[in-house]
């Protein structure tokens, strides 16, 4: 099931869509259109999920640089 959440980063909005289910490990991804997609187990608490997402926002930032400037040079 997924889900849109809001999580504030340095006066901006992050948005990210959470697919929770039977895995044991919390996976980040960066789509072809730089969205955010967090996967979680089904039962690990939101608070944790939102302090992984902070503690990987450089990764996040630079990932999504990255793939739009990809999706640009395809276009």
């Amino acid at each position: 099931m997924d889900s849109h959440i809001f999580l504030q980063k340095n006066k901006r909005d992050m948005q990210y869509t959470l697919i929770r289910s039977s895995r044991r490990t919390l996976a980040l991804q960066i789509d072809t259109q730089s969205r955010i997609i967090v996967r979680a187990p089904k039962k690990y608490p939101l608070e944790k999920i939102e302090e992984f997402i902070k503690n990987k926002s450089s990764w996040i930032e630079k990932h999504q640089t990255r793939m739009k400037i990809m999706i640009s040079q395809n276009q």
